[in-house]
């Protein structure tokens, strides 16, 4: 298996770049080390276990497919983990903001969420 960042490659003695989701922190390896905790890198070459970061999960999307990640917005929705966009609900149907799947999208122009309730409202004590 090949190694992450630069690594010696015994065959032609040159270095090369680590594959993703490893790195290598110390020159001259053979080999590259995996990412902790079931982190991946955004691409080869890694040279820092800080370059290790969770994929975004499911309702969230980033550039690099990593954290820091950013809820789907309202009228879109993700199924996937580690994906670079949101998808659109179809027929302008809309959804909540961090919404995981097309049955989320709706044609209501409100949504109630889970911090909707209702209150009795207290009497107005007069002086």
């Amino acid at each position: 298996m090949e190694s992450v960042l630069w690594r010696v490659s015994l065959a032609c003695r040159d270095c090369v770049g680590c594959l993703t989701g490893m790195f290598q922190d110390e020159d001259g390896q053979l080999d590259c080390k995996e990412c902790p905790d079931n982190k991946t890198t955004i691409g080869e070459g890694s040279n820092d276990v800080n370059d290790c970061r969770v994929e975004c999960g499911p309702g969230h999307f980033s550039t690099t497919r990593l954290e820091p990640c950013i809820a789907c917005p309202g009228g879109t929705y993700q199924p996937g983990s580690g994906e670079k966009e949101c998808i659109p609900c179809p027929n302008k149907l809309t959804t909540l903001e961090g919404a995981q799947s097309e049955s989320e999208c709706t044609s209501k122009s409100y949504i109630y969420t889970s911090s909707c309730s209702r209150r009795a409202s207290a009497p107005v004590s007069r002086i």
